[in-house]
């Protein structure tokens, strides 16, 4: 490592399952992100959901990197 830098930490990208509920049913959506927290808001962004919608996150798999 070169003088003046430091090392960076990794996070590990992790597969989440996002249950959300709407008014014309239940849906069912996977996406990737480093915890639950950024997970629920990627999924509230592009679904234009509010936080309430979510009923349920679940992390599917340990990491996307993980053999």
């Amino acid at each position: 490592m070169e003088p003046g830098h430091q090392a960076t930490k990794i996070k590990a990208m992790r597969i989440y399952a996002i249950t959300l509920k709407h008014d014309r049913g239940t849906a069912y959506i996977e996406t990737t992100a480093t915890s639950s927290r950024i997970a629920k808001h990627k999924i509230m962004e592009a679904e234009g959901c509010p936080e309430r919608a979510i009923v349920k996150i679940e992390r599917i798999t340990k990491s996307i990197f993980d053999n």
